[in-house]
This record gives structure tokens, sequence and C-alpha cells, in this order.
């Protein structure tokens, strides 16, 4: 598994832009929320479905603090 190098990241202070989460509820009645950039389409959305709101804003919780998680890159890993 490769790691991108740390230049080919933008820092903080590059990346800062306007993000917005939505929380809607889908067609069984369950919490879902997707993260907006400041244009254009989502880009995350909730896997799972979330019984209450309480439980959904708690995922926009655990996401939000991954925001500085590692990325690890499995790209090349079907080409040999």
């Amino acid at each position: 598994m490769r790691q991108p190098s740390r230049d080919a990241l933008p820092g903080r202070a590059e990346r800062l832009c306007v993000m917005k989460f939505v929380i809607y509820k889908d067609t069984d009645k369950k919490f879902r929320w997707r993260l907006y950039p400041e244009k254009g389409l989502p880009i995350a959305a909730s896997a799972d479905g979330h019984d209450t709101y309480d439980e959904c804003i708690e995922a926009i919780a655990q996401v939000r603090l991954a925001v500085d998680a590692p990325v690890e890159d499995h790209s090349f890993a079907l080409l040999r």
C-alpha cells in the first residue's frame, strides 16, 4: 500500500472551502446525511439510515472527527 506524499495533500489553509451537511429522511423514514461542497454534487453520504435524528447527528460528528484521517492509496493494487 502506497502512502501519498505530504506534498501531494493540500495544507489546511489551502483546502478551506464552504461545506455543509444536509440531513434528510429516506423512503424508509430513516435519517441520512450528505456532505456538499459550496457548489456541486454531494461528495459523501451516510451508508446507513439512522433511526433517530440524534444518531444521525452522532454519525456526522464521527465524520467531522475523521477529517484528518490518513489516506491509504490502494489504486495500484489491482494493476499487479
